[in-house]
Order: C-alpha cells, then structure tokens, then sequence
C-alpha cells in the first residue's frame, strides 16, 4: 500500500480583517476544506461581520466561504487583499461569490 505524504499545516490557516468593508476572513485550509466535504481549499472563510458595515449589509455571514471577488478565484489571502485595497482607494461596488451550505450565491459590496 503506498503511502501518501501531506504538507504539514495550520488547521487554521492565516486570518486578515478587511476593515473598510467590515469582514474578518481566514484561508481555507487543506484540513478545514476535507473536514467540510468542500471541493478544495480554494477560497476564504468569513469568520466575522461587523454590524452595519458593507459586508453584512451585503448579507455575508459567519461561515460563508468566498470564491471569487469581481469574478477572480480566490486562491490566496492576496487576492482579497488587493480587493479591498482597490475598494479603499475607489470605493464601487464589489461583486463576491460566496458558498453557504453548498450553494454559491452573488452579493454586492456597496460603499
């Protein structure tokens, strides 16, 4: 039987709050996506909503699983990131595909 090695990480995975819109994110990890029978580890986890800002204005929620902003995949913190710095330097409106119990739904950032 072979055996099959895993790189070894955080269960976790790196957090980051994206303070303008009001939303405190975690990457998705290769534990947490198994665990949560997700297709990968593409995407972040919303961890928190702040009351009355933009995200959950927006209808995010804890546990949503974000996939792309502006129609790019999220494949690391990075690309979140850059979103939010492009939104605090010109605030418009942002398109964010989030997964809720297995069904990917669209909502908009608004400033």
């Amino acid at each position: 039987m072979p055996v099959v090695t895993e790189k070894l990480e955080s269960r976790v995975g790196e957090e980051w709050a994206l303070e303008r819109w009001g939303l405190s994110v975690r990457k998705v990890s290769r534990a947490y996506a198994r665990e949560n029978q997700l297709d990968d580890a593409t995407g972040v986890l919303v961890i928190g909503v702040q009351s009355g800002y933009p995200a959950e204005v927006a209808g995010l929620s804890r546990g949503d699983i974000i996939m792309k902003i502006n129609q790019q995949p999220v494949t690391s913190l990075d690309v979140v990131k850059a979103a939010h710095t492009a939104y605090e330097a010109n605030p418009a409106p942002t398109l964010v595909d989030a997964q809720r119990n297995h069904r990917v739904s669209l909502y908009i950032i608004k400033p």
